[in-house]
C-alpha cells in the first residue's frame, strides 16, 4: 500500500500520547510502513517510510517536560524503542518556531530522498502536516502559532511544493482537543476567542495564498450524548488519524476533503469515529509472541538433546584424545631425545682420557652439551608448533564457523545457541584437559657420585704408567738393522753369490748391496711388523678402559648420559617443552572456540531481554502470557471508539499452528533460518522486536471465520448505529449538512448482512471499498463550518 508523506507535530501531553498510541495501534495491526531495508540494522536505525513524527513539550503544562516515560502498562524498551521514532523537539530561544522548522526540514529531506522516491512504488506527490494539541489556555494558542508559522514558511518556499492545476502540494491540517470548548471561564473564553482570531488570520492568509491551516478538527469532552472522557478523546483522534494515514484514502477523491479544504469553504470541521476491526495480523503477533517466549527459552538454553552429535569434535580432532598424541608426535620428541643423548655421549667419548683434568672436563663438556641440546629442544619445538599451527590452528575459524553454522541451520536437527555454547565450552574444556595432563616419565638411573669418575681415570692413570710405551722403540728399530745387517751380511752375501754368481758385480758393489738390502729389510721387520705388535699388544689391556663400545670410560659415560643428571633432566625439560607446547596451542584453538562462542552467548542475553520484552508486549494487550494456549485476561479493557472482533477462540486457533512443543521450535528453526546472522556483533534479529514478530508471524495462518465476523460486524453496526459527533455545537444555524461514510474491505462486503447493516445505518450512499484491510471505518462529520459560530455564548447563555 501506498502512504502518502506526512509530518506529525505532536504538542504538549496529549500530543505525544497520541502519537505513542498511533504507533502502538499500528505496530500491533503490522501496518506501520516501514523502510525497505536489508534487515541488518538495529531497531533504533530503521525509519518510517512516509511518517515523521515530532513531539514538542507544552512549557504551559505542568509535569510536560519532554522526557517521554510512562508509567503504564507500555512503559518497557520494546514500545520505548518504538516511540523512539518521535524525536522531541525542545523550542528554546526568542524564535523557538525555528528550531521546529529545522527539524522538519531534515524529515522532509528524509521523506523525499531520491533513492526513496526511485523504489517506494506509486509517487506520492506532496506533504501532509498534521498538528495535534490540546491548548488549555489563550497562551498556548499562540505558542501553537509561534511554533508553526515558521515551519510552514519554510515549507511554503520549497518551489517542489508549488500548487499545480489547481491542486496544494503542501497541506497543514490541525486537530485540536479540548476537556469543555463551551465552558464559560474567563480562561476558556479566552481560549475560544484565540482560536477564532488564528481561524480568522488562517482564513486571510489563504486568501492572500500564503500558507496556512486547511482543516482544523475540533474534539471535545462534551457531547451531545454525555461526556466524552481524555482516553475516549484520544482513542477517536488516533482512530481518526489511523483513517487519515494508514488506510490509502489520500488518493481517494471522495475522502479527499477530509486532507484538503474544498474552494472557497471553511476550514473548520468536526467528525465522530468508529471502527469495528478483525485483525489476523494482530492474532499472529499475539500467537507468535506467546510462541516466541517458550522458543527463546529452548534457543537459549544449554541443554544437549541425548543422541545428539558434536558439530565442534569433528573440527578440533586433532587436539583431543586420542588423535592428540599423534598430533603433537610424542615420538618424535622420543626420537630427538634419543638422538640427542648419543650427540651428547659421542661427545664426551672424544675428550682424552689422559688428561689429568679429563674429569673436570667431562662435567663441563656434559653441561655445554645437555645445555645445546636443550636450546636444539627449544628451535625444534618452535619449528613444529610453526607447522602445527599452519596445519591446524590457521583453518581453525572457518572450520569452527562453518560447523556451528552448519550445526544452527541443520535440517534434520537443528542445533540452539545454547547448545551450541555448550558444546563449545565443553570442549574447550577437553582440549585444555587433554593438554594439561604430564606424560609419565620412564625410569632413569640415579646420577653417578662425583667420585666414580676420578676413581676410574686414577685407575687408568696407574694403569699407564705401569705400562711399557712401545712408542720408545720406534728410534731404535734403525740400530737394530744396522746391526742385524752386519750380523748376517756373510749369510746373506752367500746365498745371493749362489743365486746370482760371484761375478755379477765388483766386490765393492755387492758388498754394499748386501749390506743396505739386509739394512732395509731388517728394519721394515722392525718398525713395520714388530713395532705395530708390540703397540697393539700394549693397547689391548688399554681397551678395558678405552674402547668405544665396551670399554670402562664408554660404559661410565654412557650411564651418565643416561642417568637422572642429563637424561632425566632432558626428557623432562623436552616432555615439559611438548607439554607447554600441546598447553599452547590448545589455548589458541581454545580462544578460537571462545571467540566464536562469544557472539552465541550474546546471542543468548538479547533472547533473555527478547522474551521479557514480549512478556510486557503480552501484557500490554491484555494476553495472559502463562496460558497454553494463550487466552486473554478477562478484564481486558477495549477502546469504546473500537469494536474488537477477535476472541480468545480466535488467539487459541491461530496459536494451535504451533504448539509450544520441541517439535515446532525445531520446525520453526528450520523455516526462519533464525541463525543466519547468528556472528554479528549485534543481531536485529533479536535486537528489534517488532520486525521479530513480523517475522515470527509468518508462519502462523490468517485466522478468518467468515460467518462468525459476518455476525460481528452486523452487530457491531447494530451498537454504533447511532453515535456522537466529537463535538457539540451550541448553535445549529449555519452548520453544514453532516456527512455520513464508510470505509470497508471489500471481502466484508461480501459478507451476509453487511449491506443490510450499512444501510441501516445510513451508510450505504458513501461506501469506500478497500482492496485490504482488517477494520471497517464509520465516519460522520460536518465539514467546512463557519468559524463565526465559535462566537457564541457559553453553555450557561446558550438557548
Amino acid at each position: 500500500m501506498s502512504h502518502h508523506p506526512t509530518i506529525l507535530i505532536g504538542y504538549g501531553q496529549y500530543g505525544r500520547r497520541c502519537l505513542q498510541t498511533l504507533l502502538a495501534n499500528a505496530a500491533a495491526r503490522g501496518v506501520l510502513p516501514w523502510e525497505d531495508t536489508h534487515g541488518t540494522e538495529l531497531f533504533s536505525d530503521r525509519r518510517l517510510q512516509s511518517l515523521a513524527l515530532f513531539y514538542v513539550p507544552d512549557l504551559f503544562q505542568a509535569g510536560d517536560d519532554g522526557s517521554g516515560a510512562f508509567a503504564g502498562r507500555d512503559n518497557f524498551e520494546m514500545m520505548q524503542d518504538l516511540y523512539g521514532q518521535i524525536e522531541t523537539v525542545e523550542p528554546k530561544g526568542p524564535q523557538p518556531g525555528l528550531v521546529l522548522a529545522q527539524q522538519v526540514e531534515k524529515a522532509k529531506s528524509r521523506l523525499f530522498a531520491e533513492y526513496r522516491l526511485t523504489r517506494s512504488g506509486p509517487l506520492n506527490i506532496g506533504l501532509d502536516v498534521i498538528l495535534l494539541a490540546r491548548p488549555l489556555e489563550a497562551a498556548a494558542v499562540g505558542r501553537l502559532s509561534e511554533l508553526i508559522a515558521p515551519v510552514m514558511e519554510h515549507l511554503a518556499r520549497d518551489p517542489g511544493f508549488q500548487a499545480i492545476e489547481g491542486q496544494d502540494l503542501l497541506n497543514f491540517i490541525e486537530i485540536l482537543d479540548f476537556e469543555d470548548f463551551w465552558d464559560d471561564s474567563p480562561r476558556q473564553s479566552a481560549t475560544r476567542e484565540a482560536i477564532y482570531q488564528e481561524l480568522e488570520r488562517a482564513k486571510e492568509a489563504d486568501d492572500h495564498r500564503r500558507p496556512a491551516f486547511g482543516r482544523v478538527y475540533l474534539f471535545d469532552g462534551r457531547t451531545e450524548r454525555g461526556n466524552h472522557d481524555e482516553v475516549a478523546r484520544r482513542d477517536e483522534a488516533v482512530l481518526f488519524l489511523e483513517f487519515l494515514l494508514l488506510e490509502g484514502h489520500r488518493t481517494q477523491a471522495s475522502t479527499r476533503t477530509f486532507y484538503v479544504r474544498e474552494p472557497l469553504a471553511h476550514l473548520l470541521c468536526t467528525v465522530g469515529i468508529r471502527a469495528i476491526e478483525f485483525s489476523s495480523a494482530r492474532l499472529r503477533r499475539l500467537a507468535a509472541a506467546s510462541f516466541a517466549r517458550g522458543w527463546l527459552g529452548h534457543l537459549a538454553g544449554r541443554g544437549t538433546e541425548a543422541g545428539t552429535p558434536n558439530a565442534i569434535e569433528p573440527v578440533v580432532t586433532s587436539f583431543l584424545p586420542p588423535s592428540v598424541e599423534e598430533t603433537f608426535g610424542p615420538d618424535r620428541v622420543e626420537s630427538w631425545l634419543q638422538r640427542g643423548l648419543h650427540n651428547i655421549e659421542q661427545g664426551l667419548l672424544r675428550l682424552d682420557p689422559a688428561a689429568t683434568d679429563w674429569p673436570l672436563r667431562v662435567e663441563e663438556t656434559a653441561r655445554e652439551l645437555a645445555s645445546a641440546q636443550r636450546s636444539a629442544l627449544l628451535e625444534e619445538s618452535a619449528k613444529l608448533t610453526r607447522e602445527l599451527v599452519a596445519r591446524h590452528v590457521n583453518p581453525l575459524p572457518d572450520e569452527i564457523h562453518a560447523a556451528v553454522s552448519g550445526g544452527l541451520s541443520d535440517d534434520s536437527f537443528p542445533r540452539t545457541a545454547g547448545s551450541m555454547v555448550q558444546e563449545l565450552d565443553d570442549t574447550a574444556e577437553r582440549i585444555m584437559a587433554a593438554a594439561s595432563s604430564r606424560p609419565s616419565l620412564p625410569a632413569v638411573e640415579p646420577a653417578l657420585a662425583p667420585s666414580a669418575q676420578s676413581e676410574l681415570h686414577l685407575r687408568y692413570l696407574d694403569f699407564r704408567a705401569r705400562q711399557v710405551d712401545p712408542t720408545r722403540l720406534r728410534n731404535w728399530w734403525l740400530l737394530f738393522a744396522v746391526s742385524a745387517a752386519i750380523a748376517f751380511l756373510p749369510i746373506w752375501r752367500d746365498l745371493w753369490q749362489e743365486v746370482l754368481g760371484e761375478d755379477w758385480a765388483s766386490a765393492g758393489w755387492q758388498t754394499t748391496f748386501f749390506l743396505l738390502s739386509l739394512l732395509l729389510l731388517f728394519w721394515a721387520i722392525g718398525a713395520k711388523l714388530f713395532q705395530p705388535w708390540i703397540e697393539l699388544a700394549v693397547a689391548r689391556p688399554l681397551e678395558f678402559f678405552t674402547h668405544p663400545q665396551r670399554g670402562r670410560f664408554a660404559a661410565l659415560l654412557r650411564r651418565k648420559v643416561h642417568s637422572a643428571e642429563i637424561e632425566g633432566a632432558l626428557r623432562s625439560t623436552a616432555y615439559e617443552t611438548l607439554r607447554a607446547q600441546r598447553q599452547s596451542l590448545a589455548a589458541k584453538v581454545c580462544a578460537q572456540l571462545a571467540q566464536t562462542s562469544r557472539p552465541l552467548k550474546e546471542r543468548q542475553r538479547e533472547m533473555r531481554w527478547l522474551s521479557t520484552q514480549l512478556e510486557g508486549y503480552l501484557k500490554l494487550h491484555r494476553v495472559n502470557e502463562h496460558a497454553d494456549p494463550p487466552q486473554y485476561h478477562p478484564d481486558r479493557e477495549l477502546p469504546r471508539v473500537l469494536r474488537v472482533l477477535e476472541t480468545d477462540q480466535d488467539l487459541a486457533a491461530t496459536s494451535s499452528a504451533h504448539p509450544r512443543n520441541q517439535a515446532e521450535y525445531h520446525h520453526v528453526q528450520r523455516t526462519l533460518r533464525i541463525f543466519e546472522h547468528w556472528h554479528v556483533r549485534f543481531s536485529p534479529t533479536f535486537l528489534d522486536p517488532h520486525r521479530f514478530l513480523d517475522q515470527i508471524a509468518t508462519v502462523f495462518p490468517e485466522s478468518f471465520e467468515e460467518r462468525r465476523v459476518a455476525a460481528g460486524v452486523i452487530e457491531g453496526l447494530s451498537h454504533y448505529e447511532d453515535f456522537p459527533a466529537s463535538f457539540q455545537w451550541l448553535q445549529a444555524s449555519g452548520l453544514p449538512q453532516e456527512r455520513r461514510s464508510c470505509s470497508i474491505p471489500a471481502h466484508w462486503l461480501r459478507l451476509d448482512g453487511v449491506n443490510e447493516g450499512l444501510l441501516r445505518g445510513g451508510y450505504h450512499q458513501s461506501v469506500l471499498a478497500r482492496n485490504s484491510g482488517d477494520r471497517l471505518y464509520l465516519l460522520q462529520g460536518r465539514l467546512g463550518i463557519p468559524h463565526e459560530l465559535l462566537r457564541v455564548a457559553g453553555r450557561k447563555g446558550a438557548v
